[in-house]
């Protein structure tokens, strides 16, 4: 294995474990809003609601904070990658 192959072995290894810290974060995270949407508003005429804030206030700070056409190309792929989790067979 050369130096450049180590390298990127190297690289790659890290980008996982961002990616694995990442996503425990967001579970947490996720877990969490649930639980204070389910204390807080439990009827589910409310609870869609509270899903729609949530997407608005999402886009709003994915668009404020790449702008426009990048904040839509994120939020594609974090609902393709969503998607993928929740409904591998659609894939």
């Amino acid at each position: 294995m050369t130096a450049e192959e180590d390298e990127a072995t190297k690289l790659e290894r890290m980008r996982a474990q961002f990616v694995e810290r990442q996503d425990a974060h967001i579970s947490k995270a996720k877990t969490d809003l649930a639980t204070w949407i389910d204390e807080h508003y439990a009827e589910p005429k409310v609870n869609v609601v509270i899903m729609n804030a949530l997407l608005e206030l999402a886009f709003e700070r994915f668009i404020d904070l790449h702008g426009e056409k990048d904040a839509l190309a994120l939020i594609g792929s974090r609902f393709r990658r969503t998607a993928k989790k929740t409904k591998p067979t659609l894939q």
